[in-house]
């Protein structure tokens, strides 16, 4: 007869072979922990005003619809309530949300007939939009005996929903839109909703089955990330990733369950790929009140559906203990964290990480908790694990007909801590650090022994390190620190092929690090993340001896105060005086007296200059068009680009030339005149 281990494992092939165990994939990373949905509390709580609602009527049904998801009161109902009653409501979308908060809340509401009249009217659109929240809104109203909503409306609305469907379950907004995964998820929770709460003809019966049957070809629309991760998104709008494969995954459920079949829309494949982007994304329980909503309504929908529900396993605890008794536990749980029973676990395997080859246990059928529903244990201290990280490999099969989704393979991470202990510690003062070279007198650290040396020689520490069941250990922190009053020097130690540690502590490096000849307390320690209690071990003091160390007391303090910088400036050049500056100013505008000196002297002719009327304006024009140019070029040739100077050139130009070409035409009209 077999071992009980190798009839479980057989066991399980005979459940598998006869197709009467369901469907094994692997797990989502994790779940939402208590620690997620008290940051989902308080991120909605913050978001409250001092009204009562949270930035809108949308927000607020949000706010309301996640607190409600997570158990949790909205704080100040009573302002919330006030909020709603008096919020303007101008389309359906605005009463759906006013209705639901009112119904959550047990607000005191009375619904107005203009409310019932969007709501009638968003039935009979043709938009999507309008017919989701029509659809929504008249259930709700239907149910609370508020307005009176007949089967033909919500018949219609079906039909106005199935008009927009595309053959690849895709659905338009609108006649004029295209189709789109995130308007089939609308459409689908629409259906359902109608499905649910109407009596349907056969022929809307066959639209709505016609539609659950190209249902699953939605996928293609999908994408796929790293991890086995499927989500949905929507290019160019503002709709984020988590709310259109949150809709989605929504929709399918909720047709699915009135549909009563998953249709090969819903199965365990797609449930755990979208699975784990909800837990991917859970870091949007810290951000407003839509993305909390949509990260909670796609959880939900994932956990409570009857189709595909995918489980989770976890460690209850992710370090151990070599010197404790206590076993590891495996937990199984849904996307909340809630335990699930009826499954048989399987350990696989816990190997060292890094090295696959290192397996301490395998193949084993983990029984149940007695005192915890839905978790399992193994006792990995029984294999004598080393300290450090260990991969434990879980498998989980559900061995009857259900909604939940096996494990094919969960990898958790495991951390082992342990204990050591210092031995075969000796420390020796030496010339070099050459192994050769090393021919002081070697004293064990348990001796506390007082060491003298000069800057020229080395103190070397040499040292292992055990667990209690006596093997070797190594760590990756591991140093002797020299210490003088607030002052220390550190050697970091070296660790050798056969798990031997070797600290070389430099004399002279000491001195010069730390301004002292000592004599300096010497300090074994010793770190690790797998080690459960660092290590601190006194090994013996130092004094530095010779005469360099008596320089050693005078060397610079790092610490003490610097003397004050004394900075001089530069002295400045010798200029020449101002009577050459002045001259040479007057020589650059020497031209320009030399031309008014010309035109006086060869008696430049004015007397044709017009004295009024537009001729007057023109002549004048021309006259400063000219001297912006000329401007122009002085200010080009001091900071202006080419590119800048002609594009300044065309505006100035322009006109220039048009005064210029008036004033001639004055001219040529007049008469000459002498002066």
């Amino acid at each position: 007869m077999g071992s009980p281990r190798s009839l479980g494992w057989a066991f399980l092939g005979l459940f598998c072979v006869a197709q009467i165990c369901s469907a094994v994939l692997r797990s989502p990373s994790d779940f939402l922990s208590e620690s997620d949905r008290n940051t989902a509390k308080r991120s909605l709580n913050a978001a409250q005003k001092k009204d009562g609602s949270f930035f809108g009527l949308k927000n607020t049904y949000y706010a309301v619809s996640a607190l409600s998801r997570l158990n949790e009161a909205a704080p100040n109902a009573e302002a919330v309530c006030g909020f709603v009653n008096n919020a303007q409501l101008v389309d359906a979308e605005s009463v759906f949300y006013s209705i639901a908060i009112a119904q959550t809340l047990s607000c005191q509401q009375q619904v107005s007939e203009k409310s019932v009249r969007l709501v009638q009217n968003a039935l009979q659109s043709d938009k999507l939009k309008d017919l989701y929240f029509g659809t929504l809104a008249a259930v709700r109203l239907r149910k609370a005996g508020q307005a009176p909503v007949e089967d033909a409306d919500l018949s219609a609305a079906l039909e106005g929903i199935v008009d927009l469907s595309e053959e690849d379950s895709t659905f338009h907004g609108s006649p004029d839109d295209d189709a789109t995964a995130y308007n089939a998820g609308l459409a689908f929770e629409a259906l359902a909703t109608i499905a649910e709460n109407a009596q349907l003809d056969q022929d809307a019966r066959d639209k709505l089955n016609s539609v659950w049957s190209a249902a699953a070809s939605i996928w293609s629309e999908a994408n796929e990330g790293d991890s086995a991760v499927e989500f949905f998104s929507e290019a160019g709008t503002q709709l984020s990733d988590l709310r259109v494969t949150s809709t989605v995954i929504r929709g399918l459920i909720a047709l699915g369950r009135v549909q009563r079949s998953a249709g090969g829309a819903i199965t365990p494949e797609h449930a755990a790929a979208v699975a784990e982007f909800f837990i991917q994304g859970k870091s949007a329980t810290g951000a407003g009140p839509e993305d909390v909503f949509f990260l909670l309504e796609g959880l939900s929908a994932l956990s409570d559906n009857p189709f595909a529900v995918p489980l989770v396993a976890t460690l209850a605890q992710t370090t151990v203990t070599t010197g404790s008794k206590a076993n590891v536990r495996v937990r199984i749980t849904d996307l909340f964290g809630r335990a699930q029973t009826g499954v048989s676990v399987f350990l696989v395997k816990v190997s060292a990480v890094g090295d696959e080859k290192n397996v301490l246990q395998s193949q084993q059928a983990l029984a149940p908790v007695q005192d915890a529903v839905g978790e399992y244990d193994f006792n990995i201290l029984a294999s004598k694990p080393d300290p450090g990280f260990y991969a434990v490999e879980i498998r989980a099969q559900t061995a009857e007909r259900n909604a939940l989704v096996g494990i094919e393979l969960a990898s958790l991470s495991l951390k082992v801590l342990g204990t050591a202990t210092v031995h075969d510690c000796s420390a020796i003062v030496a010339d070099s650090n050459e192994d050769g070279e090393r021919n002081g007198r070697r004293s064990g650290c348990d001796s506390l022994e007082s060491f003298l040396a000069d800057e020229q020689q080395h103190l070397l520490v040499e040292f292992k390190l055990k667990q209690p069941n006596g093997r070797p250990l190594t760590a990756h922190q591991a140093f002797v620190q020299a210490r003088a009053g607030n002052r220390a020097f550190t050697a970091v130690a070296q660790v050798s092929a056969s798990k031997s540690f070797t600290v070389d502590v430099p004399v002279a490096a000491v001195t010069q690090q730390t301004g002292s000849q000592g004599p300096f307390e010497l300090t074994l320690i010793v770190g690790d993340a797998v080690l459960d209690t660092p290590i601190s071990l006194p090994i013996g003091s130092l004094t530095v001896a010779g005469a360099n160390a008596a320089n050693a007391s005078q060397a610079e303090d790092p610490f003490a105060r610097k003397p004050d910088i004394a900075h001089q400036f530069r002295v400045a050049e010798k200029r020449p005086s101002n009577l050459f500056s002045m001259g040479f100013t007057a020589a650059v505008l020497s031209p320009f007296l030399v031309l008014l000196i010309g035109l006086v002297s060869v008696r430049a002719n004015v007397a044709n200059f017009p004295k009024s009327g537009t001729a007057f304006l023109f002549a004048v024009g021309f006259q400063v068009g000219l001297a912006a140019i000329f401007a122009l070029f002085v200010v080009y040739w001091f900071q202006l680009t080419m590119v800048a100077t002609l594009q300044y050139l065309a505006v100035l130009a322009l006109p220039t030339f048009y005064a210029g070409l008036k004033t001639l035409n004055y001219l040529a009209a007049v008469p000459k005149k002498s002066d």
